[in-house]
């Protein structure tokens, strides 16, 4: 047989024995610039949020012809929050015991599932979360307390404090990362701007799923589909965003500052 050659070019240590060189200057002027876009988004969020439930708005009469919906505002912490006021629907008898049904056989599927086991045990979690909503609402209908309104002021108003903690945290995640200034400034707006503008559609859609097909999914939408997806987004942008860095500095030794 012939043997291969498996000998490396060039062995370098672990990286448990590197650090990254860090320019201060480069690092101090990172956050500065970071804080400033932080403060400047910060100061126009109740315009941000004002235009944003504007266009969902402006969608849902479009989309909805003979339904009413009208903005309404509440004080919250520093910020006076914008949110659709309107009607949503409760589910029929049969709508939920079809609903209770259909999800106990997705749970079933999903349990006994042998691929993409992560994805399966997580819709098998949103899918109890359903069966539990579809069994409150035969039993203790009458007792549920949501409205859509209130339920629209309540993720807008938790999406506004989550947008903030989630630009601050990046902040800090992305200035001390040795990469071109303007590169790391473009990815901590992409990041700002991808949780912002998807948090407005995602709430325009939960709009509509519970105004067309009931309160029943309100459960499972706000826990599956709430803030908690602003951080898929975000981890997911920055994990690229270091990536790219970490397969550059891999090929720049001279980047590295060796223990000794």
């Amino acid at each position: 047989m012939k043997k291969t050659n498996n000998i490396k070019e060039k062995i370098l240590p672990h990286r448990a024995y590197r650090l990254i060189k860090l320019d201060r200057f480069e690092l101090i002027g990172s956050f500065i610039a970071i804080f400033l876009i932080f403060i400047a988004v910060f100061s126009f969020f109740p315009l941000i949020l004002e235009k944003g439930i504007q266009f969902c708005k402006q969608f849902l009469d479009t989309f909805y012809v003979s339904a009413v919906f009208e903005i309404n505002h509440k004080d919250f912490l520093i910020f006076d929050i914008p949110y659709i006021e309107t009607y949503g629907k409760y589910p029929t008898k049969s709508f939920t015991i079809l609903t209770l049904v259909v999800s106990f056989i997705l749970a079933i599927i999903l349990y006994k599932s042998r691929y993409l086991k992560n994805i399966s045990m997580t819709l098998f979690v949103l899918v109890c979360i359903n069966i539990l909503s579809a069994l409150y609402f035969i039993f203790f209908a009458q007792y549920f307390p949501y409205s859509l309104s209130s339920f629209s002021y309540l993720f807008i108003s938790t999406s506004a404090v989550n947008w903030a903690v989630l630009m601050f945290i990046f902040g800090l995640l992305i200035a001390p990362i040795p990469a071109n200034f303007f590169l790391k400034i473009a990815v901590y707006i992409l990041i700002s701007l991808s949780v912002i503008i998807l948090g407005f559609l995602r709430y325009l859609l939960i709009i509509i799923v519970l105004k067309e097909y009931s309160y029943i999914f309100m459960p499972v939408l706000f826990l599956g589909f709430g803030i908690i997806i602003d951080y898929v987004y975000a981890v997911m942008l920055y994990g690229f965003f270091i990536s790219f860095v970490t397969a550059s500095l891999l090929k720049k030794v001279e980047e590295w500052r060796w223990v000794e």
